[in-house]
């Protein structure tokens, strides 16, 4: 899917591309730019405009910056440990048969999570576990 937009944000783009876009552009394309898109996607490969990517790029520095600052002190053992999990890339589910959890405690624990980290969703926190090395301990 192909997003052509007059609207540039953050905020826009991160949806688009969470509701599955591979292509981000804006209304001023020219031609010949929107059809190298519609080709890069169809082989499977992502579009954006330059003001997208340097918006992405300047989210991705700064997601970088606020990991580099984080701790997991204000998580609880139990919020830790499914911290962990989602890093694995595991499912509520999957979560909750391991550590006999239903899934909606575990979607309530990885909230909390989200909250207390300042995140916004799970693949910020499985990056977060990464980069600290939760899997280690």
């Amino acid at each position: 899917m192909i997003i052509l937009t007059s609207y540039i944000s953050n905020d826009f783009v991160n949806r688009a591309i969470q509701a599955g876009a591979c292509g981000y552009l804006l209304n001023e394309v020219t031609g010949g730019d929107l059809i190298k898109a519609i080709r890069c996607v169809i082989r499977g490969q992502t579009f954006l405009d330059p003001q997208s990517t340097s918006l992405m790029v300047s989210r991705l520095q700064d997601l970088q910056s606020r990991f580099d600052k984080m701790t997991c002190d204000s998580l609880s053992c139990r919020e830790t440990d499914i911290v962990k999990l989602v890093g694995q890339g595991k499912s509520n589910r999957q979560i909750g048969t391991e550590l006999n959890l239903s899934p909606i405690t575990v979607r309530n624990y990885v909230s909390n999570a989200l909250a207390k980290l300042g995140l916004s969703n799970r693949i910020e926190l499985a990056i977060f576990a990464t980069k600290h090395h939760l899997f280690d301990e």
